[in-house]
């Protein structure tokens, strides 16, 4: 068990979460201080055997000027990642969208419950314009399937509450599949992670002076370190029976963290993003698995429709997402979607930068 312990979890993501400022200047000169503050946070925690994958900003909800000042005078290009919260469906909010995303932010379009039929098309017409110009850029939008905001180190579909704290997500499939294969079931396991809570809590505090420190338990995956391998390496097949329930299985974990920990926000459900694991990729290149594969697991899990890259079919996507949008009303459970559209046939490979060759599913 000793030695166990000593192979410390991947933290997916250190994020901070701005608190509300009046003006742009003070919105600016904030977020670089910040920038600093995650930076020493990061050289803290690898000091003390924690891998960072990724530092992330999320600022508050805020208006439609206030964003356009940001994107203007922010520079998106260094290695911090940045939420600018929800977008609307008004004209200007969706122009905004897609200058956003084009130069480097991540957002998320939020109130398509209001008028759902009508806005899929907007949110589908969006998706396909951003995917034309770059279909990486499609990949910092998410269409967000919930009343509440949600507050989350996962990106898109984040936004801050306006009071200053810190939230970490991690890479645990393959901690888990290291841990199961020790002791035969994963059980104890949260009670194990509860050793790495107190002790990340602890340098956070030091190390920034922040009081507010949260955790997302979510179980999602980057590649190789996979969510389909932890899924068989509990006794349950891809896409054959029984994959839900070792989906399941997996969500009644994260519920044992959360409950351990002293606090939990975001979304803490297994995620599926089609193109963050090899072994989903590899089975849309065999062409046994379609988008409409991934939404059956929506039942089980919160990010079954994300980072689907599809033929380009504005109606296709529109109508994918008021399936999506059924799924929600009747899980009454947020879910996240983000699709690619691409100008390529299903079985072809796209060159999705940091994601890698990706293989296209039809619907």
């Amino acid at each position: 068990m000793n030695s166990f312990i000593n192979n410390k979890p991947v933290i997916r993501s250190i994020a901070i979460f701005l608190e509300n400022k009046s003006s742009v200047r003070e919105f600016i000169d904030y977020y670089y201080s910040t920038t600093a503050i995650l930076n020493d946070l990061k050289n803290t925690l690898e000091k003390n055997g924690y891998k960072v994958f990724t530092k992330r900003i999320v600022f508050p909800h805020i208006s439609v000027d206030i964003r356009k000042k940001i994107i203007e005078e922010i520079d998106s290009s260094r290695d911090i990642l940045v939420s600018i919260g929800y977008s609307g469906f008004s004209d200007i909010e969706r122009e905004l969208v897609i200058e956003s995303t084009v130069k480097g932010f991540y957002t998320a379009l939020y109130g398509l419950w209001i008028k759902p039929v009508e806005y899929v098309k907007q949110a589908s017409e969006i998706i396909h314009r951003i995917s034309s110009i770059e279909p990486f850029y499609a990949s910092r939008l998410a269409v967000c399937f919930h009343r509440e905001f949600v507050e989350s180190p996962y990106f898109p579909d984040t936004v801050s509450s306006g009071v200053e704290s810190i939230g970490l997500s991690f890479l645990l499939p393959r901690h888990i599949i290291m841990y199961l294969r020790g002791n035969n079931s994963i059980d104890k396991y949260p009670l194990v992670f509860r050793k790495y809570l107190d002790e990340l809590e602890f340098i956070i505090r030091e190390t920034t002076g922040f009081k507010n420190v949260f955790f997302d338990f979510s179980i999602s995956p980057w590649m190789d370190n996979s969510v389909v391998d932890l899924v068989e390496e509990i006794g349950f097949k891809f896409l054959e029976p029984g994959f839900n329930y070792g989906i399941l299985m997996l969500n009644e974990l994260i519920g044992k963290l959360v409950e351990l920990s002293r606090e939990s926000r975001g979304f803490n459900e297994v995620m599926l993003p089609y193109a963050e694991d090899y072994r989903l990729i590899e089975a849309g290149g065999r062409g046994c698995l379609k988008a409409r594969d991934l939404i059956l697991y929506t039942s089980t899990c919160v990010a079954g429709p994300d980072m689907i890259v599809v033929p380009e079919s504005i109606e296709k996507l529109a109508k994918y997402m008021l399936d999506t949008y059924s799924i929600w009303v009747f899980k009454k459970k947020p879910i996240a979607l983000r699709a690619i559209p691409v100008s390529n046939k299903p079985g072809d490979s796209v060159d999705l930068g940091k994601f890698g060759k990706v293989y296209v599913i039809d619907y």
